[in-house]
């Protein structure tokens, strides 16, 4: 069998789907595999017995995956419970003088003691309260299973802990050290890390010290949120983690300087692995260090058992490895990119040379480089949700000086005990090379479609681009380069260009205590609230991915229903940030503050502002956005009387948004409601509104609360969830089903919950 280890990896990673996801196509791939396996070993008697593994490699997986699926006392609370941990301190971080320590559990305390399979447990300390690695522990404090993302374009952090190992997250109130390994090789290795950080700190400017730790030892918490969304944006973010690059850049030119000192091949290809193994532990061991790791050792070692190096081998078994000791790294989006962007360097150059044979280096780098954009492009897409156009030259320039950065940032270190003016050169060029890289993002990103806003293509989007890609590939006598061109623009196209239905789109957003309702028409796009008040950052973490996931960067209206944090904070947030075509307010002549200082905002960015009142109305198409309340001179006495009340109209289908009225507003408005598929539930389900009068008038099929899970407030008050229940209403509520979606297409819908 030619490169078995392929065949490994690929049965591998179904085994961990097959597992994971219980879905019917994979068991289909599977049993398909499983009949091609047997058809070809016993009937045609090719490769003989070696792919009869294959099925049992698959089991093995497919074992291993249920075997790490669930933890025991998962089903003995809902999300948090009060707990005592006691284990081992594997890792530390300190961040915004908050510390949080990795703990490998000897047992977990739920009531009764309970002695169960090790798994880890990532603790954060009390104010005050400092551990170190190698410390056992005992701390108490409340449990948190994991989330899942109850929004579309969410951070999902049960993936990426889980990936890490991590089960659970404990908020501590007491932490007590029992007792401290005198011998901790993590310790010490942690310990150089930290004396090599504050050399750094010593020699260059705090930003660059931040950036230059990151990129040599993986200690990202110092780098600057700007600088973060800078290399982002422009898609260069690879380079302030340690990545493959750094490891190759590092570990081949360690093996290659112990072979030029005359150093024996056997003992340099075992220094140059070892220390390799070091680097991987004092960096945190991340997916693309171990990667890299495993494929540069596999590397050397081929030179010394005077072996051919097979890059797909390498590839496949660093594959195999990874997901069997931790599955979940097969979701991990540092996972994916990593061997994405591999893959793409070894398979798409190979056939593009081959198609095309050119002979300049600057040409070849720029296939190169462009061939990992092209490989990596609809997992780009799905994951972030735009693409950076100018990615593609932009790497061709930072990548060949990282090859500088790395040894004169070596160097700097290597010179810091003998003076500051030995290491002065080194941090001179190393500071002016980061200083270029941050011209360079800056001059790409204000560049004409610097970025494209893609949203998250479908799986099927994705299947069928690299279907295409394989093709134009890996079609024999390929010799046209006008349709191969044309092939692939259009194969791109299927990732870039996002389809508008012409349904309308409703969404609740999942804001936690407070309201935002995101709607899409064609290529319409509406944002009524923002939420926020308890949220940290809700237009970064939530609004944004949220909208970028839709494909979506320009919103056309914004409608502000009142002046409370819960409702405008998130609009607050997305000014400056998102572009933003009009600003909706209400037309009451005092304000409140929170409004006036947000339509000021909204000025300075151009945004044009609408004052709207009853008989007030936005037409787009078939789709009518009412404004029913407030009167042009209404008298208020709260900003939730002050409440816009909108009625969105999509032929058949109606929907009531009422912000925060009270039933004093509610009463005013029954003469002008009819009957609703859907209505916003008034205050987020408060006893102060949805009188028995307006639940009956309405009539709603379907009542949405957006409420937060837990909320200080009681909402909903028990008494209205029974008046729409009485009413024959379908209640969802946002702190149980997380975000809501309603598609119609003016005739029939449908409500579609994140959370079931």
């Amino acid at each position: 069998m030619k490169r078995p280890l392929v065949y490994i990896s690929f049965v591998a990673i179904m085994g961990v789907l097959v597992a994971k996801e219980k879905v019917s196509y994979c068991v289909l791939l599977m049993s398909v595999s499983f009949i091609v396996v047997l058809y070809l070993s016993i009937v045609k008697k090719k490769y003989g017995k070696s792919l009869l593994l294959l099925p049992l490699i698959l089991l093995l997986f497919i074992g291993r995956t249920k075997s790490l699926a669930s933890y025991p006392i998962d089903n003995k609370f809902d999300s948090s419970t009060e707990v005592q941990v006691k284990g081992l301190v594997e890792s530390k971080n300190s961040k915004n003088c908050k510390v949080s320590v990795v703990v490998r559990t000897i047992s977990i305390d739920i009531g009764t003691l309970e002695e169960l399979k090790p798994t880890k447990v990532l603790v954060y300390l009390p104010e005050g309260v400092d551990v170190d690695i190698g410390a056992y522990i005992l701390a108490k404090g409340e449990l948190v299973k994991l989330q899942e993302p109850t929004n579309d374009g969410q951070f999902n952090e049960v993936i990426y802990y889980k990936a890490k190992g991590i089960w659970y997250k404990l908020y501590a109130d007491e932490c007590n050290v029992l007792l401290v390994k005198d011998i901790n090789t993590k310790k010490s290795l942690m310990s150089i890390r930290d004396n090599i950080a504050q050399k750094f700190d010593e020699m260059y400017d705090q930003e660059k010290s931040g950036i230059i730790k990151g990129i040599l030892l993986g200690d990202k918490n110092q780098i600057s949120e700007e600088i973060k969304d800078l290399y982002k944006e422009n898609g260069i973010a690879h380079l302030l983690a340690i990545s493959g690059l750094h490891v190759s850049i590092i570990g081949y030119s360690l093996y290659k300087l112990l072979l030029r000192f005359r150093v024996p091949l056997k003992s340099s290809t075992t220094i140059s692995i070892v220390l390799l193994l070091i680097y991987s532990v004092l960096t945190g061991s991340s997916t693309s260090t171990i990667r890299a790791v495993i494929m540069l050792s596999l590397m050397i070692l081929a030179n010394v058992l005077q072996r051919t190096y097979d890059t797909l081998s390498a590839i496949s078994l660093a594959a195999t490895i990874i997901i069997f000791i931790n599955p979940y790294q097969l979701y991990d989006s540092s996972f994916i990119l990593s061997f994405s962007a591999v893959l793409s360097i070894v398979l798409i150059p190979t056939k593009v040379y081959q198609i095309y044979k050119p002979k300049s280096k600057i040409i070849k780098s720029l296939i190169a480089s462009f061939s990992v954009t092209l490989g990596a492009l609809p997992i780009t897409a799905y994951l972030f949700y735009e693409i950076p156009v100018y990615s593609t030259i932009l790497n061709l320039i930072v990548i060949p000086l990282m090859s500088l950065l790395m040894p004169v940032i070596i160097c700097s270190l290597l010179c810091n005990p003998i003076s500051s003016i030995a290491c002065a050169p080194f941090v001179f060029i190393a500071e002016g090379i980061l200083d270029l890289y941050e011209i360079l993002c800056n001059f790409f990103i204000h560049l004409p479609f610097s970025k494209v806003v893609v949203g998250k293509p479908s799986l099927w989007s994705v299947i069928v681009y690299y279907a295409a890609l394989f093709f134009i590939l890996y079609k024999k006598d390929w010799k046209k380069a006008k349709i191969t061109v044309v092939l692939v623009l259009s194969t791109i196209s299927i990732i870039l260009v996002p389809i508008n239905s012409r349904k309308l789109d409703i969404t609740f957003i999942d804001v936690g205590q407070g309201l935002s309702i995101f709607m899409k028409k064609g290529s319409n796009t509406y944002l009524i609230d923002g939420g926020g008040k308890f949220n940290s950052d809700i237009a970064k973490y939530t609004l944004i991915p949220f909208i970028r996931s839709r494909g979506v960067a320009t919103l056309d209206y914004v409608f502000v229903t009142h002046g409370d944090m819960d409702h405008i904070k998130g609009v607050r947030e997305l000014i400056g940030k998102v572009e933003i075509g009009h600003l909706i307010v209400s037309s009451l002549e005092e304000q409140p503050t929170d409004s006036i200082v947000l339509i000021e905002e909204a000025k300075k960015y151009g945004i044009d502002i609408i004052y709207f009142k009853k008989g007030d109305l936005i037409k787009d198409g078939e789709v009518f956005i009412r404004c029913l309340y407030p009167n042009e001179n209404q008298v208020v006495s709260s900003n939730n009387e002050g409440s816009l009340t909108l009625e969105i109209t999509y032929l058949d289908f109606d929907l009531l948004i009422c912000g925060d009225i009270h039933k004093k507003q509610e009463l005013e408005l029954l003469p002008y409601l009819k009957e609703y598929e859907v209505l916003q539930v008034p205050h987020h389900g408060s006893k102060s509104s949805s009188s028995e009068d307006f639940v009956s008038t309405t009539n709603p099929e379907n009542a949405i609360i957006s409420a937060g899970k837990n909320n200080v407030y009681g909402h909903p008050n028990k008494n209205v969830v029974e008046i729409y229940k009485f009413n024959n209403t379908k209640i969802y509520n946002t702190a149980i089903n997380g975000m809501i979606r309603i598609l119609t297409n003016g005739r029939t819908y449908e409500i579609i919950a994140k959370v079931k």
